[in-house]
């Protein structure tokens, strides 16, 4: 079954502790097991966020705890100016993922960010029978539609010209894909709520505003 998950990207190692007994991982063989427990001890959050795939730094929006959004707001909120959030403040990192029987097909790349869901519905809004850029980020990937399919190239970051021979590596049916998005168009809306949820109790100033801004929405 396809799936659409908005995700933020979120590195564990920048909420850091103040400090950590290193103890607690002293015990751990394998070195996967000890690299886990080693970033466990050092931040603030708590890792047991729902990421999209094992290592991954993609978070379901939908599933993120209150308790460690507001970990990465405080954060967020040091680093901004808050007489101007609209010239300081941009949308979480992130973006879609697209999973089909939870393996990720598709996901953002760097620079993606929360905004990027528009793209994706370019694909519905105006669809073409020739190579169109999805940009995620970079590397980026090209779209077209064909026979009642969307197709999909490998990322690239070859500009998109009539010069260069684009090879699918993925078709999946437009009424399904169409489906999958719709149920995740409401996301960001329900991501924007949570975050104003916590600002509001932080009495953040333009809290509605800011919420608006991170969560892709302006």
């Amino acid at each position: 079954m396809i799936r659409f998950i908005n995700v933020i990207e979120v590195s564990p190692l920048k909420y850091p502790k103040e400090d950590f007994d290193i103890s607690e991982i002293s015990d751990h063989q394998s070195p996967e097991d000890w690299f886990q427990a080693w970033i466990k001890s050092q931040t603030l959050l708590n890792l047991d966020l729902d990421s999209v795939e094992k290592g991954s730094c993609f978070i379901d929006t939908e599933t993120i705890d209150d308790e460690n959004l507001q970990i990465i707001l405080i954060e967020l909120l040091e680093q901004a100016d808050m007489e101007g959030p609209e010239n300081i403040m941009v949308p979480f990192n992130g973006g879609i993922v697209l999973m089909k029987d939870e393996k990720i097909l598709i996901k953002p790349t760097c620079c993606g960010d929360l905004r990027d869901i528009s793209e994706w519905e370019k694909i519905f809004k105006n669809p073409s029978d020739e190579w169109k850029i999805l940009e995620i980020g970079h590397p980026w990937i090209f779209y077209k539609k064909e026979n009642e399919e969307i197709l999909f190239s490998d990322y690239t970051e070859v500009s998109l010209d009539n010069s260069i021979d684009i090879k699918p590596v993925l078709r999946i049916s437009e009424t399904e894909l169409k489906y999958g998005f719709e149920r995740v168009r409401s996301h960001p809306i329900h991501f924007k709520n949570k975050i104003l949820n916590i600002l509001t109790r932080m009495n953040i100033k333009d809290a509605e505003g800011i919420s608006e801004i991170i969560s892709g929405l302006k």
